[in-house]
């Protein structure tokens, strides 16, 4: 028999502290919304293991990539470990789960969030995020890059992974996982944002409708909490983290209570309280979409040192 609700996850060894951090903010805020917690992982150590299922219990599972991506272009692992395909491996938990949530760990909850996981209607298959570049009238070329053959159509929705819910009104699981796995082989020289791109084309190849999550409740940058009072989760995406330049004293107190109970630490101990400008704010949130980590450094130090 099916549970009802699985929260899932994918992080690797060296951030625990921050999977650490986001379980004592889920037990504070919504400790009944999911049967079973489930962390796919790299290498999270034993020690740690034991004090997250001190906090919460949870299920670990050892990620391995399919073997089907096993010669995927380096294009990608240049940019992203193999965990970045966690995402996939949540289609096939729908065989257990009727409803299974999938989210990033650089998030704070604000409230409970129980309400996440409830469908508007019985016949929703999954809950999306609009990516962000499509809300500022982007495509999903952004996604894919210049495949040359690439001809989806310009208006087709692109979701956002930072937060999905899948259904199982998906029946066709099995289809839809190898689909992913293929179109990730096709694309694989080209892909950006790996799973936010082969996501997207799964949608619309199958002619799936997904309920729009509210980005303005469920995903707002911390740098933007001021514009969106009734946030239930701020979401620090982009190459600013809770725990590197963005400031907040919830996510430092879950931090220290993880710290307390024994967790590792982040490798740099001494949090860092820096406070961009909005210039250099825009900067990073540009430079987040380029690809090449090369190419990063010299955009910023352009721009940077120009004057706009």
């Amino acid at each position: 028999m099916k549970k009802n609700t699985a929260i899932v996850l994918g992080g690797s060894f060296d951030l625990s502290f921050a999977i650490g951090a986001f379980l004592i903010n889920l037990k504070k805020y919504s400790p009944n919304l999911a049967d079973d917690i489930i962390i796919y992982h790299d290498n999270i150590s034993e020690k740690d293991q034991e004090i997250m299922n001190s906090i919460i219990p949870v299920k670990f599972i050892k990620f391995e990539l399919n073997e089907k991506l096993n010669n995927i272009d380096t294009f990608v692992r240049e940019r992203f470990s193999d965990l970045i395909f966690f995402k996939y491996e949540c289609l096939k938990l729908l065989n257990e789960y009727k409803t299974v949530i999938v989210t990033d760990f650089d998030v704070l909850l604000l409230d409970d969030i129980s309400e996440i996981a409830i469908p508007k209607n019985n016949n929703v298959k999954c809950k999306m995020l609009k990516d962000f570049i499509e809300i500022i009238g982007g495509d999903l070329s952004h996604d894919i890059l210049n495949e040359p053959s690439f001809k989806y159509d310009k208006d087709m929705f692109v979701m956002g992974a930072g937060l999905i819910v899948f259904y199982d009104t998906i029946k066709n699981i099995d289809e839809l996982y190898n689909y992913c796995l293929d179109k990730t082989m096709q694309y694989s020289k080209y892909l950006l944002l790996p799973e936010q791109a082969i996501f997207s084309l799964m949608l619309h190849d199958f002619n799936i409708e997904p309920e729009v999550i509210d980005r303005t409740i469920y995903v707002v940058h911390p740098r933007e909490h001021h514009k969106y009072k009734d946030a239930k989760i701020l979401h620090a995406f982009g190459p600013q983290k809770f725990w590197n330049s963005i400031e907040n004293d919830s996510w430092n107190a879950n931090y220290k209570e993880w710290i307390k109970l024994g967790g590792s630490k982040k490798r740099n101990s001494i949090f860092v309280s820096s406070k961009l400008s909005h210039r250099d704010f825009i900067i990073n949130k540009i430079a987040w979409w380029i690809p090449i980590k090369k190419w990063r450094g010299s955009f910023k130090n352009k721009f940077r040192k120009s004057r706009f």
